[in-house]
Order: structure tokens, then C-alpha cells, then sequence
């Protein structure tokens, strides 16, 4: 029989190995004239012959064992009119169900346009539940095969909606929610991820913090972290090292993502004056911004030493469980302000 810790660990290491979502980059490089490869019809076949499997990499259920909130932020009343129709719940989250119907369907590839309401379109399919979806090979060339399967799971996700009796500019806002949830999702699970095995290592976490950190895995996978576990001597580095990894792993990606804005000033309620004014003495920073998330993240899980840690008297775990606290803050306020600009059109 597994530890309690080490149930813990297996939960946090799940789907570690991942690949992080690729995200768009604007602008053309310099230098004299690289193209893109567009993509084939036979990397079209090869993504649908094995879209189960893409399917379940973007499962609530396959990533965190349970359905899953990126954002506390509600839906607007006409894009949770659509989830709950769609997928059965008032917020945004990928269900057994809706992934077991999406596998279930048959997709038709053509080498011309799929025809939706007498248009060519990428993609098309009737109004009626179970019917086949077409994809166009030569129009869904345009995408080189390393963006194409980010860009067909979203855009089968609007024909599904129609297959649902949503008409186009619903089934956009549809694709448009995916496409954000997607994006978001590993991101969120680096840094919820991080949270956790850092604030499990910790020796510095006040009661208040714990109660926060306990919570947290109760509301992600349905744990019960009480007692507070204790970590063995001999599993002590494997867990640190695991809580470096993701905290690093959390701070590319959101860098990424907010290419360009690192100097944006943010208000961050959920952190105390406290954390704040520690993540700000720590990153040499006068104001909480997004450089003070990815500079604590990224360069405190890489770097040995920690003068403000002994100078607080501190451990670094701490230090990386606040940066991932203020990751998680910001991922919601920015998912729930993104999927509030998601208008509904509501075509006749």
C-alpha cells in the first residue's frame, strides 16, 4: 500500500511529462527567406486516426483525475446557456461525456471545401446529433502539422455545437471558450502543481497557509490534507526537486503567454501585504507585477542561493509556493477577463 505522501507525489507527477501548449508568437523573423511547411493530407489522417488520444490530452479527467475550474470568474448567461447544453455544467470543463462523444464520431476528409449553408468552410456537419464532420484537407493546409492539432480539436468542438442546434456565431464563441481553456490548461496545472508539492515541502508555511494550500488540493483532486502530511528525510530532495521543476516549468510558459507585458502593474487581493512585500524584496521590484511572478518562479527555482530566505528566515519552498499563488491569482483574473470579451452572436 502507497503512503499518504506518496499518493500525494504520484497525483502531482501526473502528466508531468506533458508538452506544454505552443503558443502563437506575432511578427516574422529576420533573415533572408524561411517559409512554414504547410501541412499534408496524410498529417490530417494521422491526427484523426489518433484523436483519442488528443482528446484525452485535454480531458479534465485524463489531467487531473476530476473536472476542473481554471478560472473562479462565471460565464456570461449566453455562454453558460451553451455549456450547459453542450457539455452539462454552467462553467467551462471538458466531461467524460463530452470527450466519450467526441471520440465516438466519424470524420469524412475531403480534398476540396466542406460546404456549410451553401459556404466552403474548413469543416462542416449536419444539425443533428452523431452525424459525421467533414474536415478539408487542402483548406486546413494552411497550418504547418505542428500548430494543426491545436487548431482541429477547438474547430471540431464548433461542429459539435452545431450537432447540437447552435447556430454559427454560437458555435464561434463555443470554439472561441476552447481555444482559451486549451491554451490555459497546462499552464494552470504547472503552477497549481507547483503550489502544492512546494507548500507540502515547506517548513516556513504559517497555519493560515496550510488551511489555504489544503484547500486548494481538496477543490483540485479531492484530497484531505489533514493531518498536515510530514516528508520523510529520503524523500525530502526528490520532492524539492519536483516542486523546482514545475515552478520553473510554470514560469516559462507564463512568460510566454504574457510575451511583452512583464512590467504590467497587478493587483493581486488574495496575497497578503506580507507575501507581497516578500515577493518584491525578493525580485527587487518596487510594485507587484508580472515580472515579480516569472522572476520568482523561474530564477528561485534555479538558483542556490536566497538572500532574502535567510535574511526572513525562510526556506526557498516558501518562496516558490507564494510565486505560484500569485500565478494561480493572475491566471484566473486573465482566463475569467478573456472569456468575458466572448460574444455570442445570436444569428437567426
Amino acid at each position: 500500500m502507497m503512503s499518504w505522501i506518496q499518493k500525494l507525489l504520484v497525483i502531482i507527477l501526473v502528466a508531468s511529462f506533458v508538452a506544454a501548449p505552443v503558443m502563437a508568437q506575432k511578427g516574422t523573423a529576420g533573415g533572408g527567406g524561411g517559409n512554414v511547411n504547410k501541412s499534408t493530407r496524410a498529417d490530417l489522417n494521422e491526427i484523426i486516426s489518433t484523436m483519442y488520444r488528443h482528446l484525452d490530452q485535454v480531458s479534465d479527467r485524463y489531467l487531473v483525475g476530476r473536472e476542473m475550474k481554471i478560472t473562479s470568474q462565471p460565464l456570461s448567461n449566453d455562454l453558460s446557456r451553451i455549456t450547459k447544453r453542450i457539455l452539462g455544467t454552467e462553467h467551462y470543463t471538458l466531461t467524460p461525456s463530452f470527450i466519450g462523444y467526441v471520440k465516438s464520431l466519424k470524420y469524412e476528409i475531403v480534398d476540396g471545401p466542406c460546404i456549410h449553408e451553401d459556404e466552403e468552410r474548413d469543416a462542416s456537419t449536419e444539425y443533428k446529433k452523431d452525424a459525421p464532420i467533414c474536415l478539408s484537407a487542402s483548406r486546413l493546409a494552411r497550418f504547418p502539422k505542428s500548430a494543426l492539432k491545436q487548431t482541429l480539436i477547438p474547430l471540431i468542438f464548433h461542429e459539435v455545437a452545431h450537432q447540437y442546434g447552435f447556430n454559427e456565431g454560437e458555435a464561434n464563441a463555443f470554439q472561441e471558450l476552447s481555444e482559451l481553456y486549451i491554451d490555459y490548461r497546462e499552464i494552470y496545472l504547472s503552477s497549481l502543481r507547483a503550489r502544492i508539492s512546494c507548500g507540502v515541502i515547506s517548513n516556513s508555511l504559517s497555519p493560515k497557509q496550510k488551511d489555504e494550500i489544503a484547500l486548494l488540493a481538496h477543490t483540485a483532486w479531492g484530497l484531505v490534507m489533514a493531518p498536515w502530511p510530514r516528508i520523510a528525510a529520503a524523500d525530502k530532495a526528490f520532492t524539492f526537486q519536483t516542486c523546482a521543476v514545475r515552478a520553473h516549468s510554470a514560469g516559462e510558459n507564463l512568460e510566454r503567454v504574457y510575451n511583452g507585458s512583464v512590467w504590467e502593474k497587478l493587483d493581486l487581493p488574495s496575497l497578503s501585504p506580507s507575501e507581497k512585500s516578500l515577493l518584491l524584496e525578493y525580485s527587487h521590484q518596487k510594485d507587484m507585477s508580472f515580472l515579480v511572478i516569472v522572476r520568482t518562479l523561474s530564477d528561485g527555482a534555479t538558483v542556490n542561493t536566497c538572500d532574502v530566505c535567510k535574511k526572513q528566515k525562510i526556506d526557498k519552498a516558501m518562496l516558490l509556493t507564494l510565486g505560484t499563488k500569485a500565478a494561480l491569482e493572475r491566471i484566473d483574473q486573465e482566463v475569467g477577463y478573456r472569456q468575458s470579451l466572448i460574444k455570442v452572436k445570436n444569428e437567426e
